[in-house]
């Protein structure tokens, strides 16, 4: 199983989606696993059921796909979040049946995954969970909040990841390409 990890719009779900492709193999998404065990979007179920109760529907998510046949050869790409969800991570890492594992961090650039995040916003008109509604017209205070952000869950995720996956200056088909040298 090759398991795609980082922050949020850094390429995850584009490049698994082309490993799978290459590869011959499922591709799988952990937030629409979320979001069929919820039956609302990620975002959703953040905002109006909290952190907890996001990260219980991570970790079943996880349990499903670990414990599901179909995935047993796939590529999945994770949340952003799952970094700090270590029960999600135990049931991808431990897998069914000692499955072989890794963890890829897509590692992108903060401005480039920054400009996402507010292309993303300004098609759907929220920002992350993680923003306060009270501070979505402040852009320099949004901004300050995402490198910090950003600062922490990068030291996150080169520490729990055995390979770091350059995603130079956002092109995901060379950091498919990456991971398929390997």
């Amino acid at each position: 199983m090759i398991i795609l990890c980082g922050i949020k719009h850094c390429g995850k779900s584009t490049i698994g989606k082309n490993l799978s492709e290459k590869l011959n193999l499922t591709f799988v998404d952990v937030d629409e696993e979320i979001e069929k065990i919820a039956g609302k979007s990620c975002r959703d179920l953040y905002r109006q059921d909290g952190k907890e109760a996001f990260m219980k529907a991570e970790a079943k998510a996880c349990k499903n796909i670990a414990e599901n046949p179909l995935y047993e050869n796939a590529v999945v790409a994770t949340g952003g979040g799952i970094c700090d969800n270590q029960e999600a991570l135990d049931f991808l890492t431990t897998g069914k049946g000692g499955q072989e594992t890794k963890l890829f961090y897509v590692d992108i650039e903060e401005e480039i995954a920054f400009k996402r995040i507010q292309h993303n916003m300004e098609k759907t008109g929220s920002w992350p969970g993680w923003i306060p509604k009270d501070m979505y017209d402040d852009l320099e205070t949004i901004k300050g909040l995402f490198h910090n952000f950003y600062t922490e869950r990068t030291k996150k995720y080169k520490s729990l990841c055995s390979v770091i996956v350059p995603v130079e200056n956002g092109d995901s088909e060379k950091a498919s390409d990456f991971i398929l040298g390997l």
